[in-house]
Order: C-alpha cells, then structure tokens, then sequence
C-alpha cells in the first residue's frame, strides 16, 4: 500500500531558502482537497501620453490558495477537551513577526510531495464550526493565501544567474538595469 504523503509548512530564514531551525517544519492535519494557483505577470503600464508602450517587466507573482481543515473531537477526554487552536496556531505563526521581535514574519514553505511553494503568508482566515458542550472550539477550517516567485523567475531574482535579456540585463541580487543600445535604422523611442 504506498505510503499517504503529509503537506507540511516551514519557517524559512528570510535571505536564504532554508529552514529557520531543523525542527520547525511540521505536518498538517489533513492534506486539502484543492489548491488554487494564480500566476500574475508585473507590466509598468505608463499613464503619460508620452509614453504610451506598455513594458512587460516579467512574470513570476505565483499566488497559492488552499484550505487546511483541523479537528480535535476525537482527542482529548469528556471533561477536557483539547482546544483545535493549539493546532491552528502553528499555521497562524506566519502571519505574526517572533515575539518581541520588529522582524518581519517568517517566510514560509509549502510542501506537498513534488509540489513547493516558498514566500509569504498573505491571507489566514479561521473558521471555527464545532464546539464542546463547554465551549472549546474543536474543528476549524483555515483559508491561507501564499506569495510567492515563479521558479524561474525567482532564480534570475535571487541572482544566481545574471543574464542577458532583449532590453536590458539581469544583475545579481535582482536589480534590473538598461543598457543603451544603439539600434539599427535610428533610435527607437
């Protein structure tokens, strides 16, 4: 019987793309049922009538959207019931900088099977849907949103590679420079 693979979150260093500590990934719960992904191109529409060229600076803006589903009714006892948001909080820790920290949150890994996704948590949306009879929440259902680079174009931005493109060229660390090349047949404005 082949093995059920867990989706799994990690915090990751901000400059690097590893873990924040070799403990710090954990599993969800259950795996979601869907997985949404946008893939969004960045153009620098002028609103100038002097430049009217619409320039397509690149894509790479990959948004992840998924729904992560939590449930405690089976765990615990009668009288002491274990609280779901034990287990939501680890997912909520994406959203919020360390404690008495001005860092930024972490960013995060999202990892199931082949399928990786690195940036940062964008939305985190809680829905509470089952109680115990005392009022501790039990089942929870947690829409999250992930900002991340397209994998090739986060290469060329990480600056592992500088390259050559048709207008300009690609420096390390992700800056992108013009060049001024002449042009065949006068100058082209």
């Amino acid at each position: 019987m082949p093995h059920l693979e867990k989706a799994k979150l990690c915090p990751m260093k901000r400059d690097k793309d590893e873990p924040t500590r070799d403990d710090a990934e954990f599993s969800v719960q259950f795996n979601p049922s869907s997985m949404h992904l946008v893939l969004q191109s960045v153009s620098d529409a002028s609103k100038t009538p002097a430049r009217q060229a619409e320039q397509h600076l690149g894509s790479g803006n990959l948004t992840l959207s998924l729904d992560l589903h939590f449930d405690t009714a089976d765990e615990g006892q009668t009288g002491a019931p274990n609280d779901v948001r034990g287990r939501t909080k680890q997912v909520a820790q994406f959203m919020l900088p360390s404690q008495g920290s001005s860092d930024p949150p972490p960013r995060v890994r999202f990892a199931w099977g082949h399928f990786v996704v690195i940036g940062v948590m964008a939305t985190y949306n809680e829905d509470i849907d089952l109680f115990s009879p005392e009022g501790a929440p039990l089942r929870a259902k947690v829409s999250i949103s992930v900002r991340g680079r397209h994998g090739r174009v986060r290469r060329v931005a990480l600056g592992r590679r500088a390259r050559r493109t048709e207008r300009g060229r690609v420096a390390r660390g992700g800056a992108r420079r013009l060049e001024q090349r002449p042009h065949r047949g006068g100058d082209r404005r």
